[in-house]
């Protein structure tokens, strides 16, 4: 009114707002009594409305105890008087069902929304600081997801490279188990150098199911390969046996749609 802008029902919220607090405490929210209206409005714009319970803290006369205003009648009379009327009731009716509601003892509406209107208070006043907070937090949010994703990233090479080395090793000790059969060390009925290539893989072969139970994909590869070296001595009938086993665990354990199992399909072709 004082700005001369137009009169609806937030004025009235407001100016029962006003009549509220007067009744709970015995005076204005503002005292504007005398004042020119350029110095009424700048109160109505710069300064927040004390709560009822603060305003009467000190006060021996008060209608009231600070105690009993404290909460819910607090937060009716700010809604009243807030500075935007957006944040104020929207209907007369709406403060009165506020009103009956504390008075029956249930949770009124004001309280809800008033943690929301500090809130945003607080974010409008600050609103560079805590753009900047924010940004920082982001920044090291966005640090911390980076390196933890550098350390999982090496995590999983190490252990893939870990991986890699075990099974290198397993096959190395395949190997010179394989050739430990022409060592004149061990027993053996042949001299050295009588056991042939094919008696060396024939002894070995059963080897792999047996020791690399634990390791299958292991256990796929070196069937794959036995399977393939007799195929390069052209005997047919243990390359068909190995590479028909080597087929079957194959598609148990990667599927028949793994770039293995197609490879050994068409090998076998």
């Amino acid at each position: 009114q004082l700005a001369g802008e137009p009169v609806t029902t937030a004025t009235d919220v407001y100016a029962l707002g006003v009549l509220l607090f007067e009744l709970l405490t015995g005076e204005r929210p503002l005292r504007m009594r005398g004042l020119p209206s350029a110095q009424a409005l700048a109160q109505l714009t710069d300064r927040i409305a004390p709560l009822p319970s603060h305003a009467i803290r000190d006060k021996a006369d008060a209608p009231l105890p600070a105690s009993a205003l404290a909460g819910d009648l607090d937060a009716i009379v700010a809604k009243c008087l807030r500075r935007e009327p957006a944040h104020r009731y929207d209907t007369v009716n709406g403060l009165k069902l506020d009103l009956r509601r504390h008075l029956a003892h249930e949770p009124v509406l004001a309280r809800e929304g008033a943690r929301l209107y500090v809130f945003g208070r607080v974010l409008r006043r600050y609103r560079w600081p805590v753009a900047a907070a924010a940004a920082l937090i982001l920044a090291l949010a966005a640090g911390l997801v980076g390196t933890l994703w550098q350390a999982q990233k090496a995590a999983t090479q190490a252990r893939v490279a870990e991986a890699q080395a075990s099974r290198a090793e397993a096959t190395k000790n395949f190997l010179l188990g394989v050739f430990k059969a022409s060592d004149p060390r061990q027993a053996s009925d042949k001299p050295r150098g009588g056991i042939t290539a094919r008696e060396l893989l024939d002894a070995s072969a059963p080897r792999i199911e047996r020791d690399f139970a634990a390791q299958p994909e292991l256990q796929i590869e070196l069937l794959g390969t036995i399977a393939e070296i007799f195929h390069e001595l052209f005997e047919s009938e243990r390359y068909a046996a190995l590479h028909a086993r080597y087929m079957e665990l194959a598609r148990q354990r990667y599927g028949e749609q793994d770039p293995r199992v197609i490879d050994g399909y068409l090998d076998g072709l």
